[in-house]
């Protein structure tokens, strides 16, 4: 029994990512959008994350250096995020090629920007991560609950939601009584892409010392199926 509640907090640090990444993903889905992209997403969370970490621990910011990384790894999932909302609602592509082409723009973008700003294909590691409560547990379990009851009252307790669903289910009903369905989709692909940028940053800032190209390591793809 004690081995099992010894390993809760791990379990939480493990799920918490992909529930934050699923989360987006079915805010995206219920709008008529499918967001395969978020294993790229993701990543370059992850590597904005770490990096931005990196630089400010050698600058000497401190511990808000950890929440300023979240933020821009979070940021920076978003204006990924255009890349797939821009080819899906306003072009018209095929979501799925869409997501995969920037599922593969992310490996490459975040190798890259590696290579820029560190001379190698992954960031320095940094001294200090992300640390846990009196119970062991990292804030970003409660980073999930939030995320998890704040879309459940949006979609299902506001007015935006029943909205957001109408333009997954119904788009063309939903459009002949005034509801902008492109504005709306816009607004869930970039959530997506925001949360999946926010789980990259919390796996690189709990899990590991630095972001690599196996730092993700499919838990995209898991959050899809989820």
């Amino acid at each position: 029994m004690n081995t099992f509640f010894g390993m809760i907090p791990s379990i939480l640090m493990i799920v918490s990512p992909i529930l934050i990444t699923a989360v987006g993903g079915m805010i995206c889905e219920k709008s008529g959008v499918v967001n395969i992209a978020l294993e790229g997403l993701m990543g370059v969370g992850a590597c904005a994350a770490a990096s931005a970490h990196v630089l400010m621990e050698a600058a000497g910011v401190g511990l808000p250096s950890i929440w300023i990384s979240l933020a821009i790894g979070a940021l920076i999932g978003t204006a990924f995020s255009v890349i797939h909302a821009f080819a899906s609602i306003n072009l018209n592509a095929n979501q799925t090629i869409s997501g995969t082409g920037i599922n593969l723009l992310a490996d490459g973008a975040t190798i890259f920007a590696a290579q820029i700003l560190f001379s190698a294909d992954r960031t320095r590691e940094f001294r200090m991560g992300m640390q846990t409560d009196a119970l062991g547990i990292y804030p970003t379990a409660y980073i999930a609950l939030v995320v998890v009851v704040l879309a459940w009252f949006v979609l299902y307790k506001l007015p935006f939601g029943m909205h957001l669903r109408a333009c997954g289910e119904h788009p063309h009903a939903a459009d002949s009584v005034g509801i902008n369905v492109k504005r709306i989709r816009y607004i869930a692909v970039l959530t997506s892409g925001l949360l999946a940028g926010l789980a990259g940053g919390c796996i690189v800032l709990t899990q590991t010392i630095q972001y690599t190209s196996n730092t993700i390591n499919g838990r995209g793809f898991i959050a899809l199926a989820a």
